[in-house]
């Protein structure tokens, strides 16, 4: 799968706001930083995958369940020849309206608790429900006309259901996922960075000084830096945003970033790609 093909996958939940894969065998883009535009829920059905969330390696397999919030830049890195999944994606409108009606908890919480491993009957119960989410996504209006209502229904069971599975058995990543300056800082960063791209900002917020934060995420990340980490996020959804609104001038993609003003994003993503926004726009082709 091309990134443009990713991206037409992408719109079609945003108009759709669910789908669901059964059993799918193997993953589609390796290897390539993406941001996670959408609610994910992933039921490993046996095998294993590997995968980069936020600059944190994580292994998941058989009767895992990792629950992705928006916003965050994940890289699929491998999977193994047998890996198996069940995948239900909600986009961000569909999920603000199942918690506006449905009054379900705040899915923030699941940032803490991505990953959890899941009991044989806890597996049925969610791919059940996946089954019948599917199921209901297939029919048109005229065919149940309480369809969109249906759907939410079978929606907010399975949100609860995971809810109490996580609240139940949260699995730590690589031992210290939840502890570190590094979560912490990026899910500042996935918040904030429209009002700033400037390492004080988030080190103001942390109660860190600039050189103090800078060598923490050092440390934890392996050598890069708040700054560079900063910059690889602000391109990652600068790039998305261009890629799903060609009918959008750049101009108007720039305001969307939060730079106060186009040349100022010019500058920025020039320096940071070597090439310029535009040219970017170019090569994505129709």
């Amino acid at each position: 799968m091309t990134l443009n093909e990713f991206e037409r996958i992408q719109r079609a939940i945003e108009e759709a706001g669910v789908m669901v894969t059964i059993r799918q065998k193997g993953l589609t883009i390796l290897n390539e930083n993406l941001v996670s535009p959408h609610f994910v829920l992933t039921l490993c059905h046996q095998g294993s995958a590997k995968m980069m969330y936020d600059m944190t390696e994580w292994n998941y397999g058989k009767n895992e369940l990792v629950v992705l919030t928006p916003g965050h830049v994940l890289n699929q890195l491998q999977y193994s020849d047998d890996f198996v999944f069940t995948r239900v994606v909600l986009s961000n409108k569909a999920l603000a309206d199942l918690r506006t009606n449905f009054f379900i908890s705040n899915h923030d919480r699941f940032a803490l608790s991505p990953k959890c491993l899941l009991t044989d009957e806890q597996m049925e119960q969610l791919e059940n429900v996946a089954k019948i989410l599917k199921a209901l996504t297939e029919f048109n209006t005229d065919e149940l006309p309480m369809r969109h209502l249906a759907i939410f229904g079978q929606l907010a069971v399975g949100y609860d259901f995971v809810d109490i599975y996580t609240r139940r058995q949260s699995l730590r990543v690589n031992g210290s996922h939840n502890s570190g300056i590094f979560f912490h800082f990026s899910k500042l960063v996935v918040e904030h960075f429209q009002e700033s791209r400037e390492v004080q900002f988030y080190a103001d917020m942390l109660h860190y000084t600039p050189r103090n934060l800078t060598r923490a995420i050092c440390k934890e990340t392996g050598g890069i830096s708040p700054a560079e980490w900063i910059e690889q996020y602000v391109i990652l959804r600068a790039k998305r945003l261009i890629a799903i609104n060609k009918h959008k001038n750049l101009q108007e993609v720039a305001f969307m970033m939060g730079f106060p003003d186009p040349s100022s994003f010019y500058r920025y993503f020039k320096r940071a790609t070597g090439i310029t926004a535009k040219e970017y726009r170019e090569s994505l082709g129709d």
